[in-house]
């Protein structure tokens, strides 16, 4: 569930490779209510570990998966629905995806060295597999040199 105006910026920060618009509801707590019948069936937490593994854009699925969303809302929300939303399939700049995933935090590593191979999502990917989420860096003054 996104506001209009954040998409495909939430997507794009999410680490999404593909999305659609499943519906348009006019105010916040109706999108909480589908919200919430969606949650029945459908996850709504990603893997941060899983996000950071090469996946591609599967648009058959999504439009399965936006049918599956329609029957589980049923009738009462179909007004809102969209059906003529295509899907978005969304790249990120990264030479190697990481086999093993570490984590790093500037308050424990306040220098991190090595080779950024790419950017998905949140966060930074280093050559040997080290990740940063650099949303959680909020606040943080960093001097970047190449």
């Amino acid at each position: 569930v996104t506001r209009a105006t954040q998409v495909p910026t939430r997507w794009v920060d999410q680490g999404a490779v593909g999305a659609m618009v499943v519906a348009h509801v006019p105010y916040r707590q109706l999108a909480g209510e589908m919200e919430v019948e969606l949650k029945a069936t459908f996850s709504d937490k990603t893997s941060w570990r899983t996000m950071l593994r090469e996946h591609v854009c599967d648009p058959a699925g999504l439009e399965e998966s936006r049918e599956e969303a329609f029957e589980v809302l049923g009738v009462g929300y179909e007004s809102f629905f969209d059906e003529d939303e295509h899907v978005t399939c969304l790249t990120y700049p990264v030479a190697a995806y990481p086999v093993n995933v570490t984590s790093v935090k500037l308050e424990r590593t306040p220098k991190i060295s090595g080779r950024l191979v790419g950017v998905k999502g949140q966060y930074l990917i280093w050559e040997d597999g080290r990740v940063m989420n650099v949303r959680s860096h909020a606040g943080y003054r960093v001097r970047i040199e190449a």
